[in-house]
């Protein structure tokens, strides 16, 4: 029970964050989808840089149920375009042609990761919730 409580055996890995991918800063053009994925972005990065400090119980556990009902709508957006990348593939008609899209082999491995995505999303988001649960214990 000792250890617990005693600061010396916590070890904290804080990871830097990368700056990701290369991304203009004046989008032209922009799809909806980039648009999402650029306010996501933000939105994490607005979180992180006031994350430092001490937090009161209630405002840490209305953070993470709104970080939790955001990984909820991140993983069904994950699932959904997974399974639009395998509806929309490169796959040979009855009649001959191919339509528009990804070939097949591309589009099964994208939508392979796509779900190993979701599925992490939701281990996150039920981090989340039992933070939530834990903080509210502690009000």
């Amino acid at each position: 029970m000792t250890a617990m409580t005693d600061r010396s055996a916590i070890t904290t890995a804080l990871v830097r964050s990368s700056p990701g991918p290369t991304i203009s800063q004046e989008p032209t053009g922009e799809s909806e989808l980039s648009r999402s994925g650029r306010d996501v972005r933000e939105a994490a990065r607005t979180l992180r840089q006031a994350a430092g400090g001490q937090h009161d119980p209630q405002d840490l556990a209305q953070a993470f149920a709104l970080v939790e009902a955001a990984l909820d709508d991140l993983a069904t957006g994950a699932e959904v375009v997974a399974y639009a990348t395998m509806e929309h593939s490169r796959r040979r008609r009855r009649g001959g042609g191919a339509i528009e899209g990804l070939p097949l082999p591309t589009a099964r491995a994208l939508s392979w990761r796509l779900h190993g995505l979701r599925r992490e999303l939701v281990a996150a988001r039920r981090i989340c919730s039992e933070l939530t649960r834990v903080l509210d214990g502690a009000r």
